[in-house]
């Protein structure tokens, strides 16, 4: 069983006291179907709605979904852009954002500075959008957001 420590409370009530408006619910890991190798660290992950989206908007871009391969059944999209593979994959009825570089091994996702939270959305289209919004960097406003190792 894991233990909460003091540091990670204190960054759950940093998170919630800043940013409780872009959280619709924060989940405990251990409520979440999500695998013990999906940031370890974390004790818990955000599920996120459009909010986030507004956040990481960048004026003069589309919101469009675009051209991504997979499907919803398979629980997998992915996308190549910009030296990355974007991916959003599911985790029981959840979605992450994911990308890997070219030539590393490390994964990365998407997440909230404090803690680290993960972000998880329950639409994967969305998933999709705010995946293109944040790669390859996150606009100024949304520095509450970054991409962080999968293993961390």
């Amino acid at each position: 069983m894991e233990v909460m420590t003091s540091d990670h409370a204190l960054d759950e009530n940093k998170l919630r006291l800043t940013h409780d408006d872009l959280v619709e619910e924060f989940i405990d890991r251990r409520n979440a179907e999500i695998p013990e190798t999906f940031v370890p660290s974390a004790n818990g992950i955000a599920l996120v709605d459009c909010k986030v989206l507004w956040l990481a908007y960048r004026p003069g871009s589309r919101l469009s979904v675009g051209q991504w391969v997979g499907r919803a059944r398979e629980g997998l999209f992915m996308k190549f852009s910009d030296n990355h593979f974007l991916s959003v994959r599911r985790y029981g009825k959840l979605w992450s954002i994911e990308r890997l570089k070219m030539g590393t091994i490390t994964d990365e996702v998407l997440a909230f500075a404090f803690g680290p939270t993960p972000i998880l959305l329950d639409d994967h289209k969305l998933a999709r959008m705010l995946a293109r919004q944040c790669h390859p960097s996150l606009r100024e406003e949304a520095r509450c957001v970054c991409w962080i190792p999968m293993t961390a």
